[in-house]
């Protein structure tokens, strides 16, 4: 149905999806002063790929009583290693991180050594908050129903809330994959002092 309208048949929220965005980019490796990374050249777009994913799903039907030989172990194991993969590269788990790490001690390269602590910190805990009431509602059966309209709140929040307490520059910089637009437009003219206030 999706491909009648000319939208995409993967679903970026899942784990399996965003693996597959992987598994068709080709990439670089660039290393820098906090270390090597991987830097997206192209990704092959197609359909195939995704038609003969959900044709295997529709297959493994057939296969349930094979399927259900499988530990449960396993299957857990393999979710979870689909989870940590996932997380490899993670802006927000970056930053997490910087909550017990000194301003000094930030990777010399990082675009986090751009801005103050203090506000690195702030819009990692504005997302702690969102995404600690994202939670609440979903496993609460009363308010679980409002989920969607919370996670559409969302965008409100970053497009007309966050901008009051950031600079558009520290946004570019804290709310994004890091793209080298954005790092280049920071490095060009410095921020703010490196301190540990806000």
């Amino acid at each position: 149905l999706s491909a009648h309208f000319g939208l995409p048949w993967m679903c970026a929220a899942t784990v399996q999806s965003l693996n597959h965005v992987r598994a068709l980019s080709t990439t670089r490796s660039v290393t820098g002063n906090d270390g090597t990374k991987k830097e997206q050249i192209t990704v092959v777009e197609t359909r195939l790929t995704g038609f003969l994913i959900h044709l295997s799903i529709g297959v493994s039907l057939l296969l349930l009583p094979v399927i259900k030989l499988i530990p449960m172990a396993v299957i857990s194991g393999l979710f979870l290693y689909l989870g940590r993969n996932i997380m490899t590269g993670n802006e927000f788990l970056r930053r997490i991180r910087l909550f017990f790490v000194d301003p000094e001690l930030y990777p010399e390269g990082s675009p986090m050594t751009k801005i103050r602590s203090g506000k690195v910190h702030l819009f990692t805990l504005v997302q702690l908050l969102c995404l600690g009431l994202l939670w609440t509602l979903k496993v609460n059966k009363r308010t679980s129903l409002f989920f969607p309209s919370v996670i559409g709140t969302l965008m409100v929040i970053r497009s007309y809330i966050l901008p009051s307490f950031f600079a558009e520059k520290e946004l570019a910089v804290l709310d994004s994959d890091i793209e080298s637009e954005a790092i280049e437009e920071i490095n060009g003219d410095q921020l703010m002092a490196r301190d540990n206030g806000l």
